[in-house]
């Protein structure tokens, strides 16, 4: 039980560093602010 809790939380903590890394290396590439996902202009970004 105990090194269940203990797995979720390291876990939850591995998630949020890989996610934070990669919003990090998204900005250094496309600095515009926002998620690169919703933001409406990478979709109309060209492609050349």
């Amino acid at each position: 039980m105990l090194l269940s809790l203990v797995g979720d939380a390291l876990w939850i903590i591995a998630m949020s560093i890989m996610a934070s890394a990669t919003l990090a290396a998204w900005r250094r590439i496309d600095p515009r602010p926002g998620c690169p996902c919703s933001s409406p202009s990478a979709a109309r970004r060209p492609s050349g």
